[in-house]
């Protein structure tokens, strides 16, 4: 139950990005918003333009918190689904209980902030999509268990589908993002296996991180595209014989989560690289392929042998669908994450 008259404020950490290129797949906040009675909904202001990209970001995010601290008295909970404005709202100091959806609390200049401040600690409960994020708040910042959740990352399964009807004469090898990607890995992988064609999309709808800079020389058999919408992609995944999602080494944040669970919907056998922030998140030899780290070797093997064995290639697509659907959907994900701020509300 909430509370009379009060309802939970949802705070995006950004509009829908790219939701001007056609169909696209829902947005976790706008299932929220009626999994929560109607909750309002409060987007970063817009930018004027006059400033650099960064600080207008940051200023947006700034802004964003401070027009949510000036509307408490009617909110029940904060529903902050990023830190980048859960954090500016937490050091506000507002009574308002308040619920953070974190990714990335373990870089240097948060948890240097943590130690000065303890802003962590005042918020009534964490959602991470990382256990290495959750075991952080616990170990090291000294946040209670009862108040840390890890709730897997989501995939829209309705949107992200196998589309058996399409076929591919030449099959090729999809590799989608940016963020602490490890394409120079990936590049010497695709030059072992040459000619079999490579594609890779070194960009992202959603997210804010650079990366992907070690792409500018390409083998023959690579080619990059780039500004893609959201129906583009699903084509590309649709058609694509394997998909490689490779990570920079001991990356402990869930990177490579929105992509993995991608192919995965798709129904794609998948070989992603074994980072700490994607633990848990699929099964060696059951639901995708894991291989470790900075080695060109053991991914060119993954790849090949996948592509060498049908019927083990359809179970692993088939398998990784499965779990899109039975742990990573959207609707599971929002229900959770729903269920948290009920709890916190009251």
């Amino acid at each position: 139950m909430m509370p009379s008259g009060r309802l939970p404020l949802l705070l995006p950490s950004d509009r829908r990005a790219g939701e001007e290129l056609g169909p696209a797949p829902r947005c976790d906040y706008v299932l929220l918003v009626h999994a929560l009675n109607d909750a309002p909904i409060l987007f970063p202001p817009a930018s004027d333009g006059l400033v650099a990209d960064l600080e207008a970001r940051t200023a947006s995010d700034l802004r964003q918190a401070v027009l949510a601290a000036r509307r408490s008295r009617s909110v029940s909970v904060y529903v902050s689904l990023s830190e980048r404005v859960g954090l500016p709202l937490a050091l506000l100091r507002r009574r308002t209980p308040h619920v953070l959806v974190a990714h990335h609390l373990t870089s240097a200049k948060k948890r240097a902030l943590h130690a000065r401040t303890g802003w962590l600690r005042r918020f009534q409960k964490i959602v991470v999509v990382a256990e290495e994020q959750a075991s952080y708040l616990r170990d090291e910042a000294g946040i209670s268990a009862d108040r840390v959740v890890f709730l897997p990352h989501h995939v829209d399964t309705d949107f992200w589908r196998p589309r058996t009807s399409i076929a591919n004469a030449f099959p090729y090898v999809l590799s989608i993002g940016r963020e602490r990607r490890d394409y120079a890995t990936l590049l010497q992988a695709a030059e072992m296996l040459a000619p079999l064609p490579f594609e890779i999309v070194a960009s992202s709808l959603w997210s804010r991180q650079g990366g992907a800079t070690d792409i500018d020389i390409l083998p023959p058999n690579v080619t990059r595209r780039g500004g893609l919408s959201y129906e583009e992609l699903r084509a590309l995944y649709a058609t694509a014989a394997a998909v490689v999602v490779s990570l920079e080494a001991g990356t402990p944040y869930a990177a490579g989560a929105t992509a993995l669970l991608e192919g995965m919907a798709m129904g794609k056998p998948v070989a992603v690289t074994d980072t700490p922030g994607l633990r848990g998140y699929v099964v060696d030899g059951e639901t995708a392929r894991i291989v470790p780290s900075a080695d060109p070797a053991a991914l060119a093997a993954a790849i090949r042998t996948i592509l060498a064995d049908s019927p083990v290639a359809a179970r692993l697509g088939a398998q990784a669908r499965q779990a899109a659907e039975s742990r990573f959907s959207l609707e599971a994900y929002v229900a959770a994450l729903a269920a948290i701020v009920r709890s916190v509300a009251g």
